[in-house]
């Protein structure tokens, strides 16, 4: 009987042959040249502020594209402590709820399901530079460090000085989730010691692989920002900044210059249509268990879908955009 090996052999070999080529790549978005998987932010400082405006006038907006890879991407930034607290409040694209399929008490708002394909999320990270391990615009790190025990073991020690506060965990924390704000206060920094901010990529819109976001760093701390949400009726840390969500269209390089613009005023055109809208209209549910906006929104969105003799499917090309999901695609509330 011939031996299975010899048999086989061509097609082994073969297969040995064009396995050698496979990487794996068709898995991964693709990168855009123009705006990197991995970016350096540079050396900031952070901003003195007393009302919500000059907050909105500190904010610096960009986009962060895919790695490619398997890679973690992310942007970090550095500063120097100051001997006071500082806040990190960082603001993904766009906004995401969990639609409301009770039959008996539903919030009315959230009763269209949301557009998944079009949220982004960023966790936030910071801590004293010595201990960080990744390397600015090359490597996103963390901040842990290694000892060896008496007995050889390694045993990880974690210097990440970030806990976050946010509307899921007012206690501090988790991470927010889906494109909702992240911040945190760095207490007591030590004056003169260089801190590095990580902003991880989580998860990147679906639809054009390239996240959007708003990022203040600010004088004070956390606390501070929360007061001020809540005397500007706000309702939502989502509402502190508008218009995250950028347009793809633009020709923006991010090698050259990691922020697009800088002041919430100066955004104009870089943002996708009507996305800061939605933005208060997710927050108007938050105002009001009863309110209504959002959805009537969705159905309106819905309905000029339909006139134009277009589908979900249309939103989700990277060329256009819709907020609201496929009411057909709605869970039961039996399942």
């Amino acid at each position: 009987m011939m031996n299975i090996m010899t048999r086989y052999a061509p097609l082994v070999a073969g297969l040995m042959v064009t396995g050698c080529d496979y990487t794996g790549d068709f898995l991964f978005p693709q990168p855009v040249e123009t705006v990197p998987g991995i970016q350096d932010l540079g050396q900031l400082e952070p901003t003195e502020w007393e009302t919500l405006d000059e907050i909105r006038a500190a904010a610096k907006f960009g986009e962060i594209g895919a790695t490619g890879t398997a890679d973690v991407g992310g942007m970090s930034f550095t500063f120097t402590g100051t001997g006071r607290d500082v806040c990190v409040f960082v603001d993904p694209e766009t906004v995401s709820w969990t639609q409301s399929v009770s039959r008996t008490n539903p919030v009315a708002g959230f009763t269209w399901p949301d557009n998944l394909l079009d949220d982004g999320d960023i966790d936030l990270f910071a801590g004293v530079s010595v201990y960080y391990s990744g390397s600015p615009g090359q490597e996103i790190g963390g901040f842990e460090v290694r000892y060896q025990d008496a007995l050889g073991n390694e045993i990880p020690v974690e210097f990440n000085e970030c806990s976050i506060i946010g509307t899921f965990f007012p206690g501090g924390g988790g991470h927010s989730g889906r494109a909702m704000p992240e911040y945190c206060t760095l207490t007591s920094t030590q004056t003169g010691v260089d801190y590095t901010v990580v902003l991880e990529t989580f998860s990147s819109p679906a639809d054009d692989d390239r996240l959007g976001y708003g990022l203040v760093f600010l004088d004070g701390p956390c606390s501070d920002v929360d007061n001020l949400i809540n005397a500007e009726l706000l309702n939502n840390s989502e509402c502190l900044l508008l218009g995250e969500s950028i347009n793809p269209a633009h020709a923006h390089d991010y090698r050259d210059a990691p922020f697009l613009v800088e002041g919430q005023e100066n955004l104009g055109s870089f943002t996708w249509p009507a996305s800061d809208d939605v933005e208060k209209l997710f927050c108007s549910v938050y105002a009001a268990q009863s309110s209504l906006d959002l959805r009537k929104y969705c159905e309106d969105e819905e309905t000029n879908l339909r006139d134009n003799l277009l589908t979900r499917a249309a939103c989700n090309d990277g060329t256009r955009r819709c907020y609201c999901g496929d009411m057909e695609e709605s869970p039961n509330a039996n399942q």
